[in-house]
């Protein structure tokens, strides 16, 4: 009984946020490891099979979901850790009645957006190529050439890091309360 007691109050010590991070964690971990599942399947599923392309299918977006969800996670967090620059433009916005016409407000607004932007960019490049590479190979039986894969990834990654960026905003509300 005793046991019991001290986890209890060791465990109601733990504050909300840390309760909230930790559940992500772990919906992160099961999508991973639904991902790693239906790969095995995948790769265990002989090509004469008609469940071949279903475990192909699956494994893609189990996989393109563990993507999408670890690249909000970072965004979220590597984002909080620049908060700083967005605390300013808040001080601004309360301080200074005419803080519409700021240009120390609009740059620091437009430089907050582009390291955000930039790091989604980046991240999100290599895992938009491979997407691309598979799905063209996919369509084509293996006949396709890579380069048409990285023009896709190349036009089409600036749209898809728009959407990283909202991922990471949505992340971020989520794991950002106090308490």
């Amino acid at each position: 009984m005793r046991l019991f007691g001290k986890i209890k109050t060791s465990l109601s010590k733990v504050s909300v946020k840390r309760w909230i991070e930790l559940i992500a964690m772990l919906i992160g971990l099961f999508v991973d490891v639904v991902a790693l599942l239906s790969f095995i399947s995948f790769v265990n599923t002989p090509k004469e099979s008609p469940l071949f392309y279903v475990s192909s299918q699956e494994f893609l977006v189990w996989s393109l979901i563990a993507v999408l969800y670890s690249l909000g996670y970072f965004n979220a967090k590597i984002s909080k850790r620049w908060e700083d620059l967005n605390k300013e433009v808040k001080h601004i916005e309360i301080n200074d009645f005419s803080w519409m016409f700021n240009k120390k407000r609009d740059f620091l607004k437009a430089q907050w957006f582009q390291r955000r932007y930039s790091l989604a960019l980046i991240t999100s490049f290599p895992f938009d190529y491979l997407y691309f590479r598979a799905a063209s190979a996919s369509f084509s039986q293996g006949e396709a050439s890579p380069w048409i894969a990285f023009i896709l990834a190349f036009v089409l990654s600036p749209l898809i890091a728009v959407f990283v960026l909202l991922l990471g905003d949505i992340f971020r509300a989520a794991l950002s309360f106090k308490s």
